[in-house]
Order: structure tokens, then C-alpha cells, then sequence
């Protein structure tokens, strides 16, 4: 709602529209910047998501990683053990 002035008002009712339009323009200015840190908000929000996401990727090779080393570190040991080598741990 934008207030104006109009013929038959009083000075007293310019008064009041005056800092009603005042209160208007710093509520606006106010909502504006809460809309920029709602967007930076959002960017920071959405690099989190994909951090945890990589850090998740992460995890999962780790995982796979460590499952492949044991399963070679036991063929190597079968294969020291069927040949008679004696592997020195």
C-alpha cells in the first residue's frame, strides 16, 4: 500500500503520510537486504551440499580402496605360500 497526499488533507495527515512513506522506503531497503543474504545464504548452502557430496564420493572410494588392498595383500600370501616363498613382514 503506497501512501499519498491529497487535496484534503491536513497538515497533520501530510505528516503522517510522510513518515509513512519514510517507514516504507526503509522496510524496502531492509527487505532487500535480507534477500541478498538469503541468496549468499543459498550459495554457501549449496557449496556445503556439494562439499558433503565429494566428501561422501570420498568416503566411498576410500572404502573400495581398502577392500581392494586386503583382497591383493591375501593373493599375495597365497601366492608367497604356494610358491614357498617366505614373505618378511
Amino acid at each position: 500500500m503506497k501512501a499519498q497526499y491529497s487535496k484534503d488533507m491536513t497538515k497533520e495527515d501530510q505528516r503522517w503520510v510522510k513518515l509513512f512513506q519514510y517507514l516504507e522506503s526503509k522496510f524496502s531497503a531492509i527487505n532487500d537486504k535480507f534477500a541478498a543474504v538469503d541468496r549468499r545464504f543459498d550459495a554457501v548452502e549449496g557449496t556445503l551440499e556439494n562439499l558433503m557430496g565429494l566428501r561422501a564420493d570420498d568416503e566411498v572410494d576410500q572404502a573400495v580402496t581398502t577392500v581392494q588392498l586386503a583382497r591383493h595383500d591375501r593373493w599375495i600370501k597365497r601366492l608367497a605360500q604356494k610358491i614357498g616363498l617366505d614373505l618378511q613382514t
